[in-house]
């Protein structure tokens, strides 16, 4: 068995510092969640079948499958000196990242767009949205609904995305806990959605499309949603986006074909991609 291996990349957002420890959130086929010391932040270390994206670094499959072989649910691990290692009673495993690649997961440098740009951009989203499969959050698009769990995502977060375009904090905080944790999954429908709005609202703020502000998440949001779900709260408010997203957002505001990207993002999760492009396309509903 490997004693050390190598991460391939990591995101420049991730900041772990020597001597913190890390306990484990959730541990999948694809990707290991770790959670940094007593905050809700978190670690992502992901294999080459996921999505790039911050907070995570990326490993060969080789050695993913050695880690997620290795490493038990009920271990912590611990940050070294430019690496994770991860201890049991017999051996050890260390993961370099120091001197790895690092990718920016944030808004790109001189994106720029003009509101014709942005309305042709929305209605091709839209178009793309109502071909594909229903989840919770389809009404926002238009779809009819009868579900009592649609028709409160329809009944409030129209309201969250009016906070996010006027800059009313008060609303913002109060929709934002009302809406935080509604849904299944490791990522709730509505913070799928919450993220896809906020991420929006970043964009719409870099280009000059809405004046640029700083959304502060209300206190007690970590406590009403899931770990995953809360972290894809802060990655939104932080204008940090998975690859796919980003790429999709970079598209929708320099006027390009949305097809493929937008079918990226709705292969992520089970409904968390389509999700999250309902929260994009109802903030930028809502301002062209």
């Amino acid at each position: 068995m490997k004693s050390a291996v190598e991460a391939l990349w990591v995101a420049t957002d991730l900041e772990l510092t020597k001597t913190k420890e890390l306990f484990p959130v959730s541990r999948h086929q694809t990707v290991i969640n770790l959670r940094i010391g007593d905050t809700p932040d978190l670690v992502m270390i992901s294999s080459p079948q996921i999505y790039k994206g911050p907070s995570a670094m990326g490993l060969s499959h080789e050695d993913f499958t050695t880690i997620y072989n290795y490493f038990d649910d009920n271990q912590s691990c611990r940050v070294g000196q430019g690496c994770i290692e991860f201890n049991n009673v017999n051996s050890s495993i260390k993961m370099y990242f120091e001197t790895t690649p690092a990718i920016d997961f944030g808004i790109p440098n001189g994106l720029k767009t003009d509101p014709t740009i942005l309305s042709d951009s929305t209605n091709s989203l839209k178009n793309l949205l109502v071909s594909m499969p229903r989840s919770a959050s389809s009404a926002l698009a238009g779809a009819s609904t009868n579900c009592p769990f649609e028709q409160e995502l329809l009944l409030h977060f129209p309201c969250l995305v009016k906070a996010l375009v006027h800059c009313d904090v008060g609303l913002f905080q109060r929709t934002c806990l009302r809406l935080a944790g509604l849904g299944v999954g490791a990522t709730p429908t509505a913070d799928d959605m919450i993220h896809g709005a906020l991420i929006t609202r970043t964009y719409l703020g870099a280009t000059g499309i809405l004046d640029p502000i700083y959304h502060e998440l209300p206190c007690g949001l970590d406590v009403k949603t899931t770990t995953l779900g809360f972290h894809m709260l802060h990655m939104g408010q932080k204008g940090l986006a998975a690859e796919p997203v980003r790429d999709l957002l970079i598209n929708i505001f320099e006027g390009k074909d949305l097809a493929e990207s937008a079918a990226q993002v709705a292969g992520i999760g089970a409904t968390s991609g389509y999700d999250i492009m309902i929260g994009i396309y109802s903030m930028l509903e809502a301002v062209i």
